[in-house]
């Protein structure tokens, strides 16, 4: 009977204890349910991954990408670059379209078809461009640069050195198939078109959705070393129009082209074309700083300017009104009075004036300036390169400008 009891109570402790596990893991798996998972685009221990106000308001000011429309690409909408793990990458070439097999007869078979034939000298030209494979004993007996020396004496000139002993060859016809033939030559091939398209040209999303929209495509295209940057942008101009194509920069290598989809195989073309991509969208720094100066930094807040959205902006009503401005001092080297953060009008003023209007307190932004040690008496504004008509670029007016120019 005694056994019999200890066996009934020893069942329920047991049924008690199982319920309280079940109970323990059910509360367990809620919790791990219900546990919000760390926001990605944060780094790890970002106090503001644990602020659930802050990264709803970082959400709603994000910078959204605007999507492209379809047949953009010359490459294709569904285009990868060849890109095996690097264990497996012996023995190939690299080319921004991806790494490929100079020695395989299907080489180019992954391009579309109307880029991966032998581009021609167009226009006449008279230089054309060749990726060559270095043979891996003639490169460990000679050397680089003793066979640098070599391909120079034939009339070529090395473009660019790739990775698995590749090198780009620019020169006379001629002279290419001398290189061809040599003996540190294991495979070689005419730089196909579709070596030059960058793969994301016409497929990344844009900030700007107008450019997004459009069909029509800003380009910047890079010319190889050994080509006249002159000549190919005449080439370039003959395919695309005159007053479509210029030169990126007084130096350098570039030229900026606008043009449409159906003219960048033709583009790709042109021996002395390296490489074509987008112009890139830029958010200027001055765009930055206010942000940097609210937050603290821009790379996880997307230009947010919460100070700013609460109206602590610097503003009120003007000097003198029933809102009153939020009054700021700075001391500083000097205050630019006809920049665009605090001219007064769109109409230039006189230094008396401007001066007339701060000491009756009507200017629109400043409301006492006050020189510190020994100025000419007729300068009551200052005379340091902060002044009128001096370029506004010193370190006073910047520190005010951030302060207080937002308007």
């Amino acid at each position: 009977m005694k056994e019999h009891g200890r066996s009934r109570a020893f069942g329920r402790v047991l049924s008690l204890l199982l319920s309280f596990a079940a109970l323990l893991s059910f509360a367990t798996f809620r919790n791990w349910a219900e546990k919000k998972s760390p926001d990605p685009n944060l780094q790890s221990g970002d106090a503001r991954d644990v602020d659930p106000q802050a990264l709803a308001y970082f959400r709603r000011v994000t910078m959204r990408g605007h999507e492209r429309p379809l047949g953009l690409s010359p490459l294709g909408e569904s285009f990868r670059p060849n890109l095996p793990p690097p264990g497996k990458r012996r023995g190939l070439v690299y080319t921004p379209a991806g790494f490929i097999d100079p020695k395989s007869p299907s080489r180019l078979e992954f391009l579309p078809p109307g880029l991966r034939g032998r581009q021609g000298a167009n226009g006449g030209g008279s230089r054309e461009v060749l990726l060559i494979q270095l043979r891996e004993e003639a490169l460990r007996q000679r050397g680089a640069e003793e066979i640098e020396d070599s391909i120079h004496s034939m009339g070529g000139v090395v473009s660019a050195s790739v990775p698995q002993r590749g090198m780009v060859i620019a020169g006379p016809p001629g002279a290419l198939d001398k290189i061809r033939a040599s003996d540190f030559v294991e495979a070689s091939l005419a730089y196909a078109p579709g070596f030059k398209i960058d793969p994301l040209l016409g497929r990344s999303p844009m900030l700007s959705g107008v450019r997004a929209r459009s069909r029509e495509l800003e380009i910047l295209a890079d010319t190889w070393a050994g080509f006249d940057r002159k000549d190919v942008l005449e080439q370039a101009r003959a395919i695309v129009g005159a007053d479509m194509a210029s030169l990126y920069g007084s130096t350098g290598s570039a030229i900026r082209i606008r043009t449409t989809p159906d003219r960048l195989a033709a583009l790709a073309g042109l021996p002395g074309i390296r490489y074509i991509q987008e112009s890139l969208e830029f958010t200027l720094s001055a765009a930055e700083v206010h942000t940097t100066a609210q937050v603290g930094e821009i790379e996880h807040t997307f230009g947010a300017t919460p100070f700013w959205d609460l109206g602590v902006d610097g503003g009120g009503l003007g000097l003198g009104s029933a809102v009153p401005p939020q009054i700021v001092a700075l001391t500083d080297n000097g205050l630019s009075l006809d920049s665009v953060s605090f001219a007064h009008t769109n109409t230039p003023l006189t230094l008396p004036a401007i001066a007339a209007l701060i000491a009756g307190g009507t200017h629109r932004k400043v409301a006492a300036y006050q020189l510190v040690g020994t100025h000419q008496p007729a300068n009551t504004l200052g005379e340091s390169c902060d002044g009128l008509l001096s370029g506004s670029g010193t370190h006073g007016n910047v520190v005010a400008g951030i302060i207080a120019g937002h308007g």
